[in-house]
């Protein structure tokens, strides 16, 4: 047998001794090494999913401390008499007039045996700035407490108090704060524990809107509805295109469809046409167009003013007519 045929041959038995023990050699040799890294895999894994878990238990216990040194004290009854007295000082210093404050019913049987509901309605008069005032500094508190509902009405005929306010709120006094007599489970302390909130320069929009001082049929205090009514939404359903108002105030939700009546926010007419991107509608005499995104107070007048309607501009009178 010639050299070349004799490296050939060695190869192919080579190639065949290889191909036969493959299986042999992956088993012996490779699968454990997979094996091996796909434990190392699951370990690594393991170990990063410790570490997260620990983590948010690590922040969720400083949330518990936290939520602790805020709480009232575990005591529903002294709880809601300490609040209630705070909330009366409290408003007594951003100088509400006619404050009552009135403490809810107490539950006595913690709720989930966790924590109990402290709850108290404030009434008074006060004007727009000392209301901002109030909102402002009761977020700052280092309560776990908040505002339920706030109710406004400015008052007829009007008094030198201002506005009349309802607010209800509700305070939290968990079983595992520590018990006492005082309002804080460490007064020295309280200070600490601000609430990082919006800047009270962010409440003056409210008072710069001035919501109480418009004209609608004779009444100098009453709200503009209209203002809080937007155009959200607008769709196709059933073959026929649907426009959505969305009021701000109420959070509820108004249908327009083409050809049918509307009666929104004090106005009431018929809805002329839905588009995409406006509506346009018929209010006694008068046409109006609301753009997407704009409230019932910026419809702009399409057509030559028939009544007097002063808060919807016409589109004519930026061309002087």
């Amino acid at each position: 047998m010639k050299r070349n045929e004799k490296i050939l041959l060695g190869g192919l038995l080579a190639v065949l001794a290889v191909w036969q023990g493959w299986p042999l050699l992956h088993a012996v040799v490779f699968q454990p090494l997979d094996s091996r890294r796909a434990q190392i895999v699951k370990l690594d894994k393991s170990i990063r999913e410790n570490r997260v878990r620990e983590k948010e238990l690590d922040a969720a216990q400083a949330r518990l401390k936290d939520w602790a040194a805020r709480s009232l004290p575990p005591d529903p009854i002294i709880a809601s008499s300490l609040y209630q007295n705070w909330l009366l000082e409290f408003a007594t210093k951003k100088r509400f007039s006619q404050l009552t404050v009135t403490p809810g019913r107490v539950d006595a049987r913690a709720k989930n045996d966790v924590l109990f509901q402290i709850s108290a309605t404030i009434k008074a008069q006060a004007r727009m700035e000392q209301l901002c005032d109030f909102l402002y500094e009761f977020r700052q508190a280092p309560l776990l407490h908040r505002i339920i509902s706030l109710t406004i009405e400015a008052p007829q005929p009007p008094v030198p108090g201002g506005l009349n306010m309802t607010i209800l709120v509700e305070a939290l006094a968990l079983k595992t704060s520590p018990a006492r007599t005082t309002l804080f489970a460490d007064p020295a302390a309280a200070s600490t524990l601000l609430v990082l909130a919006e800047p009270r320069s962010a409440y003056d929009e409210i008072v710069r809107k001035n919501l109480f001082s418009r004209s609608f049929g004779g009444d100098q205090n009453a709200v503009n509805e209209a203002e809080f009514v937007e155009f959200r939404a607008s769709f196709r359903q059933d073959d026929q295109q649907v426009a959505w108002l969305y009021d701000r105030r109420t959070m509820a939700r108004s249908a327009l469809v083409a050809g049918k009546p509307f009666r929104i926010a004090g106005l009431e007419g018929t809805v002329l046409a839905v588009n995409k991107d406006h509506i346009l509608l018929k209010i006694r005499d008068d046409e109006y167009r609301l753009n997407f995104g704009q409230n019932l107070t910026q419809r702009r007048r399409t057509s030559k003013p028939k009544n007097d309607d002063p808060f919807a501009p016409s589109v004519f009178d930026s061309f002087g007519e």
